[in-house]
């Protein structure tokens, strides 16, 4: 009776994989319904969920074309390592801490919504296929961030003999707080360049350095400041943004194709 024959129909059917969506959201509202309000029904409700869930997975690995292909699909691991974290009871132990996280993990439940339509799924595969695309980019941001650091360190480091004067005058006109250097070391010259990155700190960062130019506490110009932080920004944000959405689109065509032919071989 439960042969692959007669249960893969089943698990490949749409309204299969509509009821099981259906179950999904229902069991992620209630999880967050659970953070501050409990009862029986509830209680009944997510378990008899979880039996669903148990039962769904069986029958994808009843339905399975071999067990090395049941495990090489990730959203087959993915949703087994989700159920059987459901499965561990929050008493399973006395300890207030333990408790606590088990109840934490359990709450991870609600990332089975990644898997509710094929659309999600899609977005997923490519973001996760993406993010050795991503580190590379990662690491190209990182070298020229760094690049960038030395030189602005060494155009634009207050000197060690500042005056209290002359401090009070920064200070007067930069929102960044006590940081009227944002170029006193490598450390701190890598944090003021990464937050230009994020559009934050660009105008007041500006406004610093030309003022110490203007007190010559630095020599350079205000065109070699703005030119600098134009030339950044403009590398920084345009340029890595080409990259990080060529490397996703590009992952995205891949994992069309992939689809694409695991269809193929479905209906061979």
């Amino acid at each position: 009776m439960f042969n692959k024959n007669n249960i893969r129909p089943i698990v490949r059917s749409l309204y299969f994989e509509r009821f099981i969506t259906l179950i999904i959201l229902l069991n992620s509202i209630l999880v967050g319904v659970e953070t501050s309000y409990q009862n029986d029904l509830i209680s009944i409700i997510q378990i008899s969920c979880l039996v669903i869930f148990v039962i769904e997975i069986s029958l994808r690995f009843i339905a399975r074309d071999s067990t090395k292909s049941f495990l090489k699909e990730g959203w087959n691991i993915f949703d087994l390592v989700i159920v059987l974290i459901s499965l561990f009871p929050e008493d399973i132990s006395g300890d207030s801490g333990l408790v606590s996280s088990f109840r934490v993990l359990r709450i991870f439940r609600v990332l089975r919504l990644l898997r509710a339509s094929p659309e999600i799924r899609l977005i997923v595969s490519v973001l996760i296929k993406s993010i050795k695309s991503l580190w590379y980019n990662a690491m190209v941001y990182v070298i020229f961030c760094y690049l960038f650091t030395l030189i602005g360190v060494v155009l634009f480091k207050l000197p060690s003999n500042i005056t209290e004067k002359q401090k009070n005058e920064l200070t007067e006109v930069t929102s960044l707080g006590d940081n009227i250097d944002p170029f006193a070391s490598v450390g701190e010259g890598f944090l003021t360049l990464f937050s230009i990155t994020l559009g934050y700190e660009w105008w007041q960062t500006r406004n610093t350095l030309e003022k110490s130019s203007e007190l010559q506490l630095i020599e350079s110009s205000h065109s070699v400041i703005s030119t600098y932080l134009f030339v950044w920004y403009g590398f920084a944000v345009f340029l890595l943004l080409n990259l990080v959405v060529g490397a996703v689109i590009n992952n995205y065509q891949i994992i069309i194709e992939e689809i694409k032919d695991k269809d193929k071989n479905l209906n061979i």
